[in-house]
């Protein structure tokens, strides 16, 4: 049932019909285990674009991404990250948010976007109609998670990287570099800890 529009993400609730065509198409939003046939509190997104292969699953829940076959997440992940096939996606994965400009004279969120009702206020208060906001600047786009990767828990992830196939990244880690394929990764900010394979097996 479509309760909403925002820009490129449809909003929707899983009711049981949407839950019995998913499940006819080999998408799982719940525990393979469990009964996949009961209403989700709450409403979850997906892009427009979003493609879901047969056999992605959502064990716990949360928005529909891009996600190739046999990947799963349990985290509540942004619906544009695009995930690739046979990926396992932990619990408190996220993505970094909005990029507030660095060269202005604040870096406060009313120079760029709609005013929050402090600043409304404020304005109010000073006998001022408003303010001209300039333009937030150009956001990275969504990070791309290749074939196989394993994301552990509560990792923060940057706009504008990529994850490459075969890659693993440490619980906790904050990526803000792309992850080169076959490569294990952790720390704050992640830095290499060593590649899965020798240089002959990850060609």
């Amino acid at each position: 049932m479509l309760i909403g529009e925002d820009g490129q993400r449809l909003v929707l609730r899983v009711t049981e019909p949407l839950a019995r065509a998913l499940a006819e198409r080999s998408i799982f939003r719940w525990l393979l285990d469990a009964d996949p046939i009961r209403d989700e509190p709450g409403p979850v997104v997906f892009a427009k674009s979003a493609e879901i292969e047969p056999y992605a699953n959502w064990p716990h829940g949360g928005n529909f991404t891009t996600m190739g076959a046999f990947s799963f997440s349990n985290s509540n992940l942004m619906p544009e990250i695009k995930i690739g096939r046979y990926c396992s996606i932990s619990w408190g994965v996220e993505v970094m948010g909005f990029q507030h400009p660095i060269d202005r004279l604040t870096t406060a969120n009313f120079t760029f976007t709609t005013a929050e009702v402090a600043y409304a206020a404020a304005l109010r208060d000073a006998g001022l109609a408003g303010i001209v906001r300039a333009r937030g600047g150009a956001q990275k786009p969504p990070p791309v998670v290749g074939h196989d990767v394993w994301i552990g828990a509560h990792v923060t992830l940057a706009g504008g990287i990529t994850i490459g196939t075969g890659a693993i990244v440490a619980a906790r880690a904050v990526v803000t570099r792309t992850v080169e394929p076959y490569t294990i990764v952790g720390g704050n900010p992640a830095r290499v800890i060593r590649r899965r394979f020798s240089d002959a097996l990850s060609q």
